[in-house]
């Protein structure tokens, strides 16, 4: 797709947002009309844009009954064009906002795409993945605040080390594992020593332990926890771009393509996000492997520019 036809997706996309959001203001919707009758460029990005959106759920075609006979083709727009960005931009700070608080409480965050290595004061290190968040507490404890980190803690028997994420607790001795937190579940995968891992406090169920090449998945919402093996040097593979999966919801897989693309994906269609998927995906191309993810299941990816994604079922 060519500059000027991202720019008329989204100035389309900025169009149906602003329609749907004044769906009684006359002059604007003939405003949306002239812009979108001054080229078929133009038509075809409303088109589009009305599409997807439409597709995801999110609307019906907007003012239908104002557009109701094919517009003069010469006429050409005399309103000031609106570019998307700054909509999508303003939307992307309402949901980001949560984020924003709970990153400023971390001691250690990474952007989109970015990775860091982090050695704490006892000698252990951590690899923080793409947009995460950890805070590093006084002694042997750290909180996964969001995101994935592959742990590898110093050996201390008489200290053992604690990490938490999203209500689980993992602690060891000298250990390396991986820490996983999205949405809807905590994923703990050990590679190398021992580990004891809990969901909620000391009141509730024991901790269960984990060798090498098991994992561990538990739902946030009840604690229910599933076991499951993984080869040893499967764990921690986003550090080399490779993403396997078993058994997982399509959604949580999009939380972790989504913190290394540079687009915004959103993922409306409820039936397709609760899908089970599992495979082996390609980190270092976020498009491809989203694509992948979703086309068994006859979802497609919609590229509305180059800071939004939209996923929507067939």
């Amino acid at each position: 797709m060519s500059d000027e036809n991202d720019s008329d997706l989204e100035e389309a996309t900025d169009w149906l947002l602003r329609l749907r959001d004044r769906p009684g203001d006359r002059r604007l919707a003939e405003a949306g009309l002239r812009w979108r009758s001054s080229s078929l460029e133009r038509q075809a990005a409303w088109d589009e844009a009305e599409m997807a959106w439409s597709a995801l759920g999110r609307s019906e075609p907007a003012l239908r009954h104002v557009w109701q006979r094919p517009p003069p083709a010469a006429w050409r727009s005399g309103g000031r064009a609106v570019i998307a960005a700054a909509a999508l931009a303003a939307c992307l700070a309402l949901v980001l906002g949560p984020t924003l608080a709970l990153w400023l409480e971390a001691d250690y965050v990474t952007g989109t795409g970015e990775t860091r290595v982090i050695r704490l004061a006892d000698g252990s290190t951590v690899h923080l993945g793409p947009g995460s968040a950890l805070k590093a507490n006084s002694g042997r404890s750290a909180a996964l605040l969001e995101g994935e980190a592959l742990f590898e803690i110093a050996r201390d028997p008489d200290r053992p080390f604690a990490v938490s994420a999203g209500g689980v607790e993992v602690r060891v001795l000298g250990t390396v594992f991986d820490l996983r937190m999205t949405s809807g579940m905590v994923d703990v995968e050990l590679a190398k020593g021992a580990v004891e891992a809990r969901y909620g406090s000391a009141d509730g169920p024991g901790p269960a332990p984990l060798a090498p090449g098991e994992a561990l998945s538990f739902s946030r919402a009840t604690g229910e926890a599933s076991r499951r093996p993984i080869a040893p040097e499967d764990v921690g593979s986003w550090r080399q771009g490779r993403l396997f999966v078993e058994d997982a919801t399509l959604e949580s897989v999009v939380e972790q393509i989504r913190r290394r693309h540079g687009a915004w994906i959103v993922l409306a269609d409820r039936e397709l996000a609760a899908k089970r998927v599992t495979g082996l995906y390609d980190l270092t191309d976020p498009d491809r492997a989203l694509h992948a993810l979703v086309a068994p299941f006859g979802g497609a990816v919609l590229s509305i520019s180059p800071y939004l994604r939209l996923v929507s079922g067939l």
